[in-house]
C-alpha cells in the first residue's frame, strides 16, 4: 500500500512540475520588478522609464499593448488594471480573442432651458444630461443650473462647441464612469463652465470636487477656448490620469487647485491660464510637460506633484504664494522657459533635480532651488534671486557641467551638504554670505566663475581641487576658505579679499599651475600645513604675508610678484626653493623660515625693510641670481649657518649684508655687498673656498668681514673688502695669501701691482674706508707689491707670510690678533680719549 502511495505522490509532483515549467515561461505582464505581484512599485518603475529617470533593460512585461514600446499608453493601462477597471492587458489578448464591445452611441446635445439632442446613448432628466454609451457627442448652448453627466463603461468624447454650463450644487461636467473621457474644444468656440459653492454629489461614498470632475482618465484637446470657474473646490480634476494636448484653457478661479489629478498628468500643448486659491496644477502622481504656455497664479504652489515631474518644453509664468514648483519625487528639465515669482521657494524637490536645457528665472525670499537630493545641471540659462536664503541648495551633491547662471542670494549662492563639482559653465554670483558653500568637497574642472560675496567666495568643509577655469572673487573674508586640502592644477584666479586671505586652507595647498592675481587684507595664500608650488604665475598684494604656511613651503618653479606689508614668503618650519622668478617687496622679511631655508636656483629681486632672506636655522644656497636693493640684513640665519655654493648676489643692507649665528661659508658665487654694518658677519666662524666677494662696508665698528675672534679661513676665492676694519684671519687655517691694507677716501682709484708689473686690483673707493681686505688666487707669497692711490704709490710690501698687514685695522675685541697699523680713536695712538680706558667688563663687548 505504501509503495502505491509513493508512486502516486511522485506522479503528482511530476505533473505539478510540468505545470510550473510551462507557467514560468509565460511573462506576468505588469510585473516590472519581477516580484510576482502587480502593485504601485511597478507603476513607479514604468513612470521612471517613461520619464527617462531609469531604464528598463527588458520591456517585455511593461509593453502592455504589444506595440514594441513603453509609453504613456502602457502607463494608463497599468493604472487602469490596478484600479480594477480592466482585468487583463491588450498584449494578452493578442492570442486570446476579445469579446466585441457593445455598440457606441453618438449625437448632438443642444443646451438651453429646453434641452434637445439627437443620436443614441443620451437621456435628459430636468437640467441634467446623461450619456450612458461610449461615442462622440457634440455639446453646445447654454445650461443654467445643470450638468452633463457621463456614466458608461466605454470611451466617451465630448466636443464642446460653444457650451456654457453652470451648476449651483455640483460639477458642470461629471464623468462618473467611462473607460476614458475626452474633451475636445472645437476650433473658434468659447466654452464656459462653472460650479456652485456646494455639491450634492461630493459625499462620503464618492469624491466629486471639481467643475470638471472625472473618475476616468481625462484628455483635453482641440483649438477652442475653455473657461472654468471652480467655486466649490478644484477647477478641473481627474481621479485618474489627465492629459492636455491643446486648447486655450482658462481656470479663471478655483477655491483650491486649478487643475488636479489623482494620478499622472501629461501636458503636451495648449495655453493654460490658472488663478487658484491653492495649487495651480496638482498631481498625486507624476507630471510630464512637453509644450504649452502656462500663466499660473496660485495661493499655494504653482505646480505640485507627489512623484516625479519632467519638463521638456513649455513657456511658464508662475506667481505663487508658496513654492513655484514642488515635487515629492524627482524633477527633470530638458527645455522650456520657466519664470517663477514665489513667496517661499522657486523649486522645492524632495528627490533629485536634473536640468539639461531651458531658461529658468526665479525670484523668491527663500531658496531659489531647494533640492533634497542631487542636482545635475548640464545646460541652460538660470537666473535666480533669493532675497533671504540660498539661490541653489542641495541636501546632497551638485554637479554643474554647463549653463549660464546669474544668482543673487540672501545667504549662499550655491550650497550643498555633499560634494560640488563644476566642469563648465558661466556662473555669476552675488551673495550676502558665501558664493559656494559645501559640507564636503568641491572640484572645478573649467568654466567662468564670478563671485561677489558678503562673506567668503568658496567655503568647503572638505577639500578643494581646481584643474581649470576662470575664477574672479571679491569678498571681505577668505576667497577660498577650505577646511581640507587645496589642489590647483591650472586656471586663472583674480581674487580680492578685503579683510582676510584670498586662498586659505586648514590643511595643505598644492599648486602645479595657474595664473593668480590676489589682493589680500591679510595673507595672500595661507595654509595650516604645507604649501607646495610646482609652477604658476603669482601677483600678490597683501596687507600681511604673501605666502604663509604653518609648516613647510616647497617651491619648484613659477613666477612670484609679491608686495607684502609683512613677509613675502614665510613658513613656521622649512622653505625649500628649487627654481623660479621672485619679485618681492616686503615691509618685513622677503623670505622667512622659522626652520631651515634652502635654495637651489632662481631669479630673486627682494626689497625688504627687514631681512631679505632669513631663517631661524641653517640657510643653504646652491645657485641663483639675487638682487637685494633694500634690506636691514640681506641674508641672515638667527641660530644656524649660512652656506653659499654659487650664485650672483647684489645686496644693499642698512646693517649686515650676510649674517650667520654659527658659521658663514662661501664656496662660490659673485657677491656685491653694500652694507652700513658688516659686509659679512658671523657670530661664529667664516670660511671662503671660492667665489668673488666685493664688500662696501660701514664705518667703525663695522668690518668688511666680522667673525669676532673665531676661525676666519681663506682657502680660495676673491675678497675685496672695504670697511673700517676686518676680523683677524686665522693663519693656520688659511692656504691663500691675504692682504690687510690701509684704505683711501671716497672716489679714489686704488690699484695693487706686483714688482713684475702684474696688476691684481683696480677699484674706485665707493666711500671713505680705513681698511682694505684683499685676497685672490692670483696673489702670491714672497712677492713684492705696491699699492697705488690715484696713481701714486701709497705703500710697498712683501707677502712673506700667509697674512700680510700694512695699515688698516684688524679688529679683535676678544683679545686675539691686534691692530695691524696706526689707529686713532680720538686721543692719539692707542688712546680712546686720553688715559686709561675701561669698557666696563668683557660683557660690554658682546654687542659688537
Amino acid at each position: 500500500m505504501l509503495k502505491k502511495y509513493s508512486i502516486l505522490v511522485l506522479f503528482l509532483v511530476l505533473i505539478l512540475g510540468m505545470f510550473n515549467i510551462g507557467y514560468a515561461n509565460t511573462p506576468l505582464y505588469g510585473d516590472l520588478n519581477g516580484d510576482g505581484v502587480i502593485d504601485s512599485s511597478d507603476i513607479t518603475l514604468m513612470n521612471r522609464h517613461i520619464m527617462e529617470l531609469a531604464i528598463l533593460n527588458d520591456i517585455t512585461t511593461a509593453d502592455l499593448n504589444g506595440d514594441g514600446v513603453v509609453d504613456s499608453t502602457d502607463y494608463t493601462l497599468l493604472k487602469r488594471y490596478l484600479l480594477e477597471v480592466i482585468d487583463r492587458f491588450p498584449v494578452e489578448d493578442a492570442v486570446t480573442p476579445v469579446t466585441p464591445p457593445p455598440a457606441l452611441g453618438d449625437g448632438e446635445i443642444n443646451l438651453s432651458s429646453n434641452i434637445t439632442y439627437s443620436g443614441s446613448g443620451i437621456s435628459v432628466d430636468g437640467s441634467t444630461v446623461t450619456i450612458s454609451s461610449g461615442g462622440e457627442y457634440t455639446v453646445d448652448g447654454t445650461l443654467t443650473d445643470g450638468m452633463v453627466h457621463v456614466d458608461t463603461s466605454q470611451e466617451v468624447t465630448l466636443s464642446l462647441s460653444g457650451a456654457n454650463i453652470t451648476n449651483s450644487n455640483g460639477p458642470a461636467i461629471y464623468i462618473e464612469n467611462a473607460e476614458k473621457a475626452n474633451i475636445v474644444l472645437v476650433d473658434g468656440t468659447t466654452n464656459s463652465l462653472s460650479d456652485g459653492n456646494s455639491s450634492i454629489y461630493d459625499t462620503d461614498n464618492a469624491d466629486v470636487e471639481g467643475t470638471i470632475s472625472s473618475n476616468a482618465a481625462l484628455e483635453i484637446n482641440g483649438d477652442g477656448t475653455l473657461n472654468v470657474r471652480g467655486n466649490y473646490d478644484h477647477g478641473i480634476i481627474s481621479y485618474s490620469d489627465l492629459y492636455i494636448k491643446s486648447g486655450n484653457i482658462n481656470v479663471q478661479a478655483a477655491v483650491t487647485d486649478g487643475i488636479h489629478a489623482k494620478d499622472y498628468i501629461e501636458i503636451t500643448g495648449g495655453t493654460v491660464s490658472i488663478d487658484a486659491d491653492s495649487d495651480g496644477i496638482d498631481s498625486k502622481g507624476s507630471v510630464y510637460i512637453d509644450g504649452g504656455i502656462f500663466e499660473i497664479a496660485a495661493g499655494k504652489h504653482g505646480i505640485t506633484v507627489n512623484e516625479d515631474i519632467r519638463i521638456d518644453s513649455g513657456d511658464f509664468t508662475i506667481d505663487a504664494v508658496r513654492d513655484g514648483i514642488n515635487a515629492d519625487g524627482n524633477m527633470r528639465i530638458d527645455g522650456g522657459d520657466i519664470n517663477i515669482e514665489s513667496n517661499e521657494e522657486g523649486f522645492d524637490v524632495s528627490g533629485n533635480l536634473i536640468i539639461n536645457d531651458g531658461v529658468i528665472n526665479i525670484v523668491c525670499p527663500e531658496d531659489g532651488m531647494d533640492i533634497s537630493g542631487d542636482i545635475e545641471i548640464n545646460r541652460g540659462t538660470i537666473n535666480v534671486r533669493s532675497i533671504e536664503e540660498d539661490a541653489i541648495d542641495s541636501n546632497a551633491s551638485i554637479v554643474i557641467n554647463g549653463g549660464r547662471f546669474t544668482l543673487i542670494a540672501g545667504k549662499h549662492g550655491i550650497t550643498a551638504d555633499e560634494d560640488i563639482t563644476v566642469t563648465d559653465g558661466d556662473i555669476t554670483i552675488t551673495s550676502q554670505r558665501d558664493g559656494f558653500n559645501t559640507d564636503r568637497n568641491m572640484r572645478i574642472d573649467g568654466g567662468v566663475i564670478n563671485i561677489e560675496a558678503g562673506e567668503e567666495g568658496i567655503d568647503t568643509s572638505g577639500d578643494l581641487r581646481i584643474d581649470n577655469g576662470e575664477i574672479t572673487i571679491e569678498c571681505p573674508e577668505d576667497g577660498f576658505d577650505i577646511s581640507g586640502d587645496i589642489v590647483i592644477n591650472g586656471g586663472t584666479f583674480n581674487i580680492r579679499s578685503t579683510e582676510e586671505d584670498p586662498i586659505d586652507s586648514n590643511g595643505s595647498i598644492t599648486i602645479t599651475g595657474g595664473t593668480f592675481i590676489l589682493y589680500a587684507g591679510k595673507d595672500g595664500i595661507k595654509a595650516d600645513y604645507d604649501i607646495t608650488v610646482e609652477d604658476g604665475d603669482f601677483t600678490i598684494v597683501a596687507d600681511s604675508d604673501g605666502f604663509d604656511a604653518d609648516r613647510n613651503i616647497y617651491i619648484k618653479n613659477g613666477t612670484f610678484n609679491i608686495t607684502a606689508e609683512k613677509d613675502g614668503i614665510t613658513a613656521d618650519d622649512d622653505i625649500i626653493i628649487e627654481d623660479g622668478i621672485f619679485n618681492i617687496t616686503a615691509e618685513s622679511d622677503g623670505l622667512e623660515a622659522d626652520g631651515y631655508l634652502e635654495i637651489y636656483d632662481g631669479d630673486f629681486y627682494i626689497s625688504a625693510y627687514d631681512e631679505a632672506i632669513r631663517a631661524i636655522m641653517d640657510i643653504v644656497i646652491h645657485d641663483g641670481t639675487y638682487d637685494i636693493p633694500r634690506s636691514f640684513e640681506g641674508i641672515e640665519s638667527d641660530e644656524g649657518t649660512v652656506t653659499i655654493h654659487d650664485g650672483d648676489f647684489t645686496i644693499v643692507a642698512r646693517d649686515d649684508g650676510i649674517n650667520g649665528q654659527i658659521d658663514v661659508t662661501i664656496n662660490g658665487g659673485n657677491f656685491h655687498i653694500t652694507a652700513d654694518g658688516d659686509g659679512i658677519d658671523s657670530n661664529g666662524t667664516f670660511h671662503i673656498t671660492g667665489g668673488y666677494v666685493y664688500i662696501d662696508g660701514g664705518a667703525f665698528p663695522e668690518g668688511s668681514i666680522d667673525c669676532d675672534s673665531n676661525t676666519f679661513s681663506v682657502t680660495g676665492g676673491t675678497i675685496i673688502g672695504m670697511a673700517a676694519n676686518t676680523s683677524p684671519i686665522t693663519e693656520e687655517a688659511t692656504t691663500q695669501p691675504v692682504l690687510v691694507l690701509g684704505g683711501a677716501s671716497a672716489g679714489s682709484t686704488v690699484s695693487i701691482i706686483s714688482n713684475d708689473g702684474a696688476e691684481l686690483l683696480d677699484i674706485t673707493m665707493p666711500r671713505n674706508h680705513d681698511t682694505l681686505l684683499y685676497t685672490s688666487p692670483e696673489l702670491r707669497l714672497n712677492t713684492t707689491y705696491t699699492m697705488y692711490v690715484n696713481g701714486n704709490p701709497e705703500r710697498t710690501f712683501t707677502t712673506d707670510s700667509i697674512v700680510t698687514v700694512d695699515g688698516g685695522t684688524i679688529f679683535d675685541p676678544f683679545g686675539g690678533g691686534g691692530f695691524g697699523g696706526g689707529w686713532d680713536f680720538g686721543g692719539g695712538d692707542g688712546d680712546f680719549g686720553g688715559g686709561d680706558w675701561d669698557f666696563g667688563g668683557d660683557d660690554q663687548w658682546q654687542g659688537w
